[in-house]
């Protein structure tokens, strides 16, 4: 009985099975699918009210029961999850609350406005019904169609229509709160409208982005090992002035997490923060009331004006820069208890200018980050391998906050206790083709094997 439940289940949200995956690994991608339906669906729970709401304990409970029973049917799935380094039920949550499926109001939980948006084949569903469910990747829900619903359409009038908006990327980018930019545009936006200033920073709190790899040693360093001047050439005199002599690396955010293969992770970045990156701590707002049009160069004025508040006196006076010494490949990015500042060195002095907060916090700064990295040639690729109709994707760098949930959303972890499980992703083929047309067009590069 028990199997007959899992075979439906996987022929009604087309869960398949890839050529090289184990039978165990199939199983556990189905219960974590499985989990994620059961604790949509919970928010449908007390349906007499004008927008059923849920409490998040209530849906987390939900998850942990259907988990248990599942695992106390197939106890060899038990290692798979019991000894998970981060909670399920938490991360299945936090997943829905970070990529729009569900927001918040105090203490309650509720489903977003409905959304249905088509890319090529692909429909993207938010706010369905569950009886609506189509297809299952990770526990994000579309739809797959190969010829337009609308079958009384001759031939040629059917086929236009399938071509009618269907690759609108920037419908797309709306409605997951992705960044509307390329990244190279993204950058010389932001060095044209930056403002800056002589530093009167700590040198010895100075942390600077690494721009070669290995990236799995960290990607904040000490020691600005890679500063040029605007003509191209070494600082070494400003790395030992701006750098100490420790050698020390730090990883992606303070208070950070040093996971079983040495990699150290933010606690911001780990499955069940916190972190809300597109709404700020007072706005429950569902994500699609927001404009589709919208677009991040409007909030570009406020930039050097949303600053933390004890900023002001660690500026020194602001500075006349040409457009040539701010060159995008001169320019980079530190940190300094807690701040983000753009960079660059004038002679041997550094020049900084100051990011605002909703450039940089719950791991926004990394679109900058990756930015820098693209102009300078060093952003390494996202692998991924092709399994039947599953693709397993490796990312050498982690994606900005944005980015990373809708593939959180719509992915599996390849391995359910590893404490990095961002980095390693499978899901299926039918959502990779677009999130990787998607990543794409932002900058962002695939290459098919691991590098």
């Amino acid at each position: 009985m028990f199997k007959k439940i899992l075979f439906e289940a996987c022929n009604r949200y087309h869960l398949v099975q890839g050529k090289n995956e184990t039978a165990l690994s199939y199983k556990a991608r189905i219960v974590y699918s499985i989990c994620g339906m059961m604790a949509y669906t919970s928010l449908l729970d007390e349906s007499d009210e004008s927008i059923a709401t849920i409490s998040k304990v209530n849906l987390k409970y939900r998850v942990k029961d259907i988990l248990d029973s599942y695992l106390s049917l197939m106890p060899e799935l038990k290692d798979s999850f019991i000894n998970a380094n981060f909670d399920i039920a938490e991360s299945i949550y936090q997943t829905f609350l970070d990529a729009g499926v569900i927001y918040s109001s105090p203490y309650r939980l509720a489903i977003s406005k409905r959304v249905q948006l088509r890319y090529d084949k692909v429909t993207f569903m938010r706010g369905i019904s569950p009886d609506e469910i189509d297809r299952v990747s990770g526990i994000g829900f579309y739809g797959y169609e190969l010829q337009p619903k609308d079958a009384h359409l001759d031939p040629l009038a059917a086929q236009a229509l399938s071509k009618v908006n269907t690759k609108d990327l920037k419908a797309l980018r709306a409605m997951f709160g992705l960044e509307t930019e390329s990244l190279s545009k993204r950058l010389h936006v932001t060095l044209n409208r930056a403002t800056w200033h002589k530093s009167y920073l700590d040198k010895s709190q100075l942390e600077f982005l690494r721009t070669d790899g290995p990236f799995t040693l960290g990607y904040w360093v000490n020691k600005d090992k890679k500063s040029v001047s605007k003509d191209g050439t070494p600082l070494s005199t400003a790395i030992s002035e701006y750098g100490n002599t420790f050698g020390l690396l730090s990883m992606i955010e303070p208070e950070a997490q040093r996971s079983d293969n040495g990699l150290i992770l933010s606690h911001l970045d780990a499955p069940g923060s916190r972190a809300r990156p597109y709404r700020s701590q007072d706005d429950h707002r569902d994500l699609m009331s927001l404009n589709q049009d919208q677009s991040t160069e409007g909030m570009d004025n406020v930039l050097g004006a949303d600053l933390y508040e004890d900023q002001s006196e660690l500026l020194g006076e602001i500075v006349s820069v040409s457009g040539s010494e701010i060159e995008a490949k001169a320019v980079s990015i530190l940190r300094c208890n807690g701040s983000y500042y753009l960079y660059f060195y004038r002679d041997e002095e550094l020049i900084i200018s100051p990011l605002p907060m909703w450039m940089v916090e719950n791991g926004m700064y990394r679109t900058i980050c990756c930015a820098i990295l693209k102009e300078r040639q060093a952003l390494p690729p996202i692998d991924y391998t092709m399994d039947g109709n599953l693709v397993h994707v490796h990312l050498n760098y982690l994606l900005p906050r944005p980015e990373l949930n809708l593939l959180r959303l719509y992915s599996w972890p390849e391995s359910f206790t590893s404490s990095s499980p961002d980095f390693a992703r499978c899901l299926n083929k039918e959502v990779f083709v677009v999130l990787k047309d998607l990543l794409i067009s932002q900058g962002y590069e695939f290459l098919e094997g691991l590098s």
